[in-house]
This record gives structure tokens, sequence and C-alpha cells, in this order.
């Protein structure tokens, strides 16, 4: 029978079972639409990874960020604190509870949390995590002059156009690079696939890369760090975006797939890359299509443990179905990418070592503009002021 709680009565719980059990694991699962928290009970660090690990593999649409946080005897009270300040922070109020393991929690809309008592996760298979399904349809969309896009919704572009705006200005580089090359379109004719974060200032950088003659597909290169006014805004105005905040993984991909998607003559002149996953599918595309060519043999992502690249070999069988030399098309109008982040020159690096290379690379994230600049302007600043106190009469 349901009975009405309050939150100090929840927190007594919390407490009364950290008494008697030497660990309690909480995961918050923080999502734009739903939040949840599982307990487990005397759970080690490694049957934590287990669940994690588990979690991550099969239910990749419901986890957007974790909070987590385990529990022992030496810090319940701290655990407590924190928990009690989060919840404050988000309006919580616990309306009721069916039994010691089980609790129903609302907050203001459209926030409903719900605090579920998990079995302990070592039969991993069997877990499951219960979330509202976020997954838009994987559809292209096209604009009144036919452009295609995909992002979540269009209706934010004018707000997006006043941010664009207001970016301008704080990047004087890249509009000056309009003024003195954007009569001689020196990218006229140029294909260019860009993932990278689609914000604001990318939106600059793509209007600047449309002003010098090129078209431009674009995605971003992390789930989370997409501006839906921004890519509205770029979506409508200047160039095809699949791009929106809060991406799964699977269609983290097929955006990354659609912004190399260039038709039959091929994929893109140019790309520039954060991360190195397009330029990862290019190349293993290109090595599937080799296999395809010699064997018959599709990519097979049950081949894979890794949840992540069974999401990819998936996408590159589906394209081979319908054209065997599409990567290979892709490769041959290649002419370079920059890689702008660690990781991904660290991929490059390793791939040129292994002779596995397909094109020239930049590496962006070892140039001194992105390394030196922000150690410049300080050492401008301390000299300035040193200069100022000392010629002070």
């Amino acid at each position: 029978m349901e009975m009405e709680m309050e939150l100090r009565d929840f927190f007594d719980f919390f407490e009364r079972s950290m008494k008697k059990r030497r660990a309690v694991l909480y995961i918050c699962d923080l999502c734009s639409t739903s939040l949840s928290i599982y307990a487990n009970d005397g759970i080690d660090a490694e049957r934590c990874s287990s669940f994690l690990t588990h979690s991550l593999i099969h239910h990749p649409s419901s986890l957007f960020c974790y909070y987590v946080f385990v529990s022992t005897l030496r810090d319940v009270n701290k655990s407590i604190a924190r928990l009690f300040r989060w919840a404050h922070r988000t309006s919580l109020v616990i309306s009721s509870v069916r039994s010691p393991h089980s609790f129903s929690i609302n907050a203001p809309k459209p926030l409903p949390l719900t605090l579920t008592s998990l079995p302990p996760p070592s039969p991993c298979p069997t877990l499951s995590i219960r979330s509202i399904d976020r997954r838009m349809a994987l559809q292209v969309e096209k604009t009144s002059t036919g452009r295609e896009y995909k992002v979540k919704d269009l209706s934010q572009a004018d707000f997006g156009r006043l941010e664009i705006e207001l970016a301008e200005v704080e990047m004087p580089g890249l509009m000056a690079c309009r003024v003195e090359f954007g009569p001689a379109k020196p990218f006229a004719g140029a294909r260019i696939s860009g993932s990278l974060h689609m914000t604001i200032q990318t939106a600059v950088l793509i209007e600047t890369l449309t002003a010098l003659g090129a078209e431009v597909r674009w995605c971003s290169c992390n789930i989370f760090s997409t501006q839906d006014h921004a890519a509205a805004a770029i979506a409508r105005d200047s160039a095809a975006v699949f791009a929106w905040k809060g991406e799964t993984l699977a269609e983290y991909w097929w955006c990354t797939e659609r912004c190399l998607e260039w038709g039959p003559a091929g994929g893109p002149d140019l790309i520039v890359d954060d991360g190195g996953d397009a330029t990862l599918l290019i190349h293993e595309g290109v090595k599937a299509e080799e296999e395809y060519e010699k064997t018959g043999k599709l990519p097979d992502p049950a081949s894979t443990d890794n949840a992540e690249f069974q999401i990819v070999l998936g996408i590159i069988r589906d394209g081979l179905k319908v054209d065997p030399k599409k990567y290979h098309k892709m490769k041959e109008r290649l002419v370079g990418v920059s890689e702008e982040t660690t990781t991904g020159v660290k991929r490059l690096y390793q791939m040129q070592a292994s002779g596995a290379l397909l094109f020239s690379a930049i590496n962006v994230n070892d140039s001194v503009t992105k390394s030196k600049v922000y150690l410049i302007l300080d050492l401008e600043v301390r000299a300035s002021i040193l200069f100022w106190k000392f010629s002070d009469p």
C-alpha cells in the first residue's frame, strides 16, 4: 500500500541501509527528459564496473550523463549530505513508497524521477534500465531549397542566427578571411565535411567556408555538444547539418555517415575532424570493401564485443549492399583531413606507422595557434602590467 513519505524519511532509510551493509552504489542517470537513480547494496568495484559496462553496451540511449558515488560506513554522512544538496537543487520531493526497496520520486515537470532498487548485477544480461525512448526517426529531411538536414528543431533557427551574429563580432579572424578572400572564392567547387562540435562558434566557421565558395556537410563529434539552435540556423541558411544534442551512439554514427555522403560521385575533398571518427569510418569502410571483394563476406557486427564498433560495422555492412565501392570512392576523391584533438592525432600516427593511413593529414592539435595562444596572451598581459607599474612616476 502506498503512503506519503517526506524527503528526510528517504535519507533515514538510506542511513539505515548504510549501517546494515558495507556499501551502497547510487547511479544517477541525468537526462534532458528524465532522471533515474539506481541503488545496489554491498557491491564491490568489479561488480560496479560490470554493471556500468553492461548499461553502456545495452542501453546507450538512456545514458546521457552518470553521477556515480559509492557510499561506505566511513563517509555515510558526507554522502547523505551530497545527495541531499543535489536533491535540494533539483527540487525533488519523495511522494510515495511501495516497499523498502522501491521508491517513486516526483520532480517538477518535465523532469520526472524514479528510484529503483536493482538486483545484484552478477547476471548482467538480465539487467534493464527504464527510460523514455528519445530516439529520433533517422530520416533525412530537406529545406524548401532542397538542402538535406536532420536537426532537433528547425524553428530554433532565428534564435541561432542572433547568437551567430553576436559570435561573429568575437571572431575577427574568420570575418577578415571573408572580407579578404570572399570575392575570389578559393574554395569554389570544394566539398568539405566536418565532424566537429556543432556550436555557435562552429557555425561561424561553417559560414566562412561557404562564403569562400565551399559546399559543406556537417555533424558533431560528440553526442552531447550540439547547440540545437546553432544547428537549426545553419541547416536553414547555409549547409547540410546532421546533429542534435543527446544523440544515441547509433544516431551519432548515422549522422557521421550522412556527413560523408555526397552521392554517387564520391565523398568530400576535405574533412575537418575532431576525434578521428570520420577518418575511422572511411578507413574501416575501405578495409571492409576490400575483404568483401576478395571473399564476398560482409562485416559482422557480432564479431566484436565493442558496442560502438558493432554500430560502425552495421553501417558499413548496409552501405556495401547498396554500393560495394562507396568508401573507395571517398578515399580516391579525398585530398586530406585536419585533426583537432589528441585522440584523433594519436590514431593518425598509429595508422601512419603501420602503413594504413590512406590520405594526407594535418595535425592541428599541436599547432602553435592552439597550444600557445593562451600563454602568449598571458605573457603579453603580464608584460603590460609590469611596464605600466615601473613606468608610473
